[in-house]
């Protein structure tokens, strides 16, 4: 990888915000404590004045759409619409809005359909829910290319800048904020922001800031008794929460089971909480079996890696070949074998766009996703026109350069660490702060375990590598980030991910 080497700024917090091209003013979330969206207020008045029909909300199984659609729940319940909700199954079903959820609604007494994190592209199922009676109102954040002729549509591409890169959870927190106040809805609208990663900025850092500031605030059992924890920062949310959350439809579980947690008393939560613990170590031990299992069978043939086999798990694959990655630093299919199709998903690298890369095969059954994650299938009877196809296109890889900002071993302390935490959260349009070490002196060095380099530098400060299992050579830089030592909160350590 190479590196641009940023030196602009005079602070440390500026240097930041310059290599994000951003400014102060940017990270500021008062603004959006009161919100008055004209398209907020229509899609609120359509909704209020079918407030004596019957509502089933149609989510989606991952934490944006599990979140989104309790949110909305707890919406019509505080408004006194009936109303139910269903989830389709990852497995069985796949994403989206189906024509037979649309005719179950029908044949079950329900008058309004009400998408969340689905239903901008379900332009036949909509056309079908109208043609039935059927009251359609959308609320989802995906790509379209033409609206559906629904009834009412509230998405962020709809929006204002500051409100377009919103997930699900977010645009139905942003309606929900309009008719009440639900401190319960920010905090799921937030976690679903994280999970989604759809950027740190504008009403997703007023969502952000405001769940991690009622989390340490607020006894959010739901939430703590998923963590185990009362007092967070978005690392124990990533790591502790939302793969659980995530892991149950991963493993063909019934989502449904989910919202209802979200929605839920303390001592169901408490009760509900272990179940799902025990679904996430059941995913967690099946994501290792199976990884070494893919690792068995990879083979580097193609342009991408494609590896399958009847064993897999389909709701694991996108984490498998995730997990790969780093092995074999290309392109990586997994899909499950069934007796017809093959099934998956796909993980890239920096500087390979394997969506477009796929994206022109005219024979996959179903396919989607952006440049770095995909899913797809594809009928046995295609398979060795899909291989002549990657045969035939060449992988093209654009150059990966990353900005870095320069610093000298002076700069290595408490205080620029804690202007970091104080900037996060950190995602996509805010991204965190990678440092290049230059003018230092290393004093001695030894090997932790034997195998993790650890530098002791002038100025009394310390570097450790567990990516790069060598001395890094004299007169490097070294490109890495800042970490608060474990035991010694007020002492902050230079982790080292890479020299040049």
């Amino acid at each position: 990888m190479k590196y641009h080497y940023v030196r602009e700024g005079e602070s440390f917090k500026e240097k930041i915000l310059l290599l994000n091209h951003i400014q102060e003013k940017d990270l500021d979330t008062s603004s959006y404590e009161e919100v008055s969206l004209i398209q907020v207020t229509s899609f609120r008045e359509k909704l209020l004045s079918l407030k004596d029909s019957r509502f089933l909300i149609v989510g989606d199984y991952d934490c944006d759409g599990i979140s989104a659609t309790a949110i909305m729940k707890r919406l019509l319940d505080h408004l006194d619409i009936s109303s139910n909700f269903t989830i389709p199954s990852r497995i069985k079903e796949g994403y989206g809005l189906h024509e037979s959820t649309v005719r179950m609604a029908k044949e079950n007494g329900f008058d309004v359909l009400l998408t969340v994190d689905n239903g901008i592209a379900a332009r036949a199922e909509i056309s079908l829910a109208k043609s039935l009676g059927l009251t359609v109102l959308i609320i989802d954040h995906h790509e379209f290319e033409e609206l559906p002729d629904a009834d009412a549509i509230l998405h962020p591409a709809l929006l204002p800048e500051g409100f377009q890169k919103l997930c699900a959870a977010g645009t139905c927190a942003l309606l929900s904020e309009s008719i009440y106040h639900d401190e319960l809805n920010i905090v799921y609208a937030g976690l679903a922001t994280q999970a989604d990663m759809v950027g740190v900025l504008g009403y997703n850092r007023y969502l952000l800031k405001g769940m991690l500031e009622l989390l340490n605030k607020r006894d959010i059992y739901q939430i703590n008794f998923l963590s185990g924890k009362t007092h967070y920062d978005y690392e124990d949310l990533s790591f502790q929460v939302i793969p659980k959350i995530n892991a149950v439809s991963r493993l063909g579980y019934n989502v449904g089971f989910l919202v209802n947690y979200l929605l839920s008393s303390r001592a169901v939560c408490q009760k509900q909480a272990e179940q799902i613990d025990r679904v996430n170590r059941e995913r967690q031990a099946l994501t290792r079996s199976m990884s070494s299992l893919a690792k068995e069978k990879a083979k580097d043939e193609y342009p991408v890696m494609i590896i399958k086999d009847e064993r897999f798990e389909e709701g694991l694959c996108g984490l498998v070949a995730n997990r790969l990655l780093s092995s074999y630093h290309k392109p990586i299919l997994v899909m499950k074998t069934y007796e017809e199709e093959y099934r998956g998903s796909g993980r890239s690298i920096d500087g390979f766009n394997l969506y477009e890369y796929l994206k022109s095969f005219p024979s996959f059954k179903t396919f989607g996703g952006h440049d770095k994650a995909v899913g797809l299938s594809i009928l046995k009877e295609d398979y060795e026109e899909f291989i002549r196809y990657l045969q035939e296109h060449e992988a093209v890889y654009e150059e990966v350069v990353r900005d870095v900002i320069m610093i000298s071993p002076k700069d290595i302390s408490y205080e620029s660490y804690q202007t970091i935490e104080d900037l996060k959260p950190f995602g996509v349009d805010f991204r965190e702060p990678v440092f290049a070490l230059e003018d230092y002196e290393i004093l001695r060095s030894d090997m932790m375990k034997g195998i993790y380099p650890k530098l002791y530098l002038d100025k009394g400060k310390e570097a450790i590598s567990f990516e790069k299992h060598e001395i890094p050579p004299k007169g490097s830089i070294l490109i890495g980030r800042y970490q608060q030592d474990r035991y010694q909160k007020q002492k902050v350590v230079f982790l080292i991910e890479d020299f040049s």
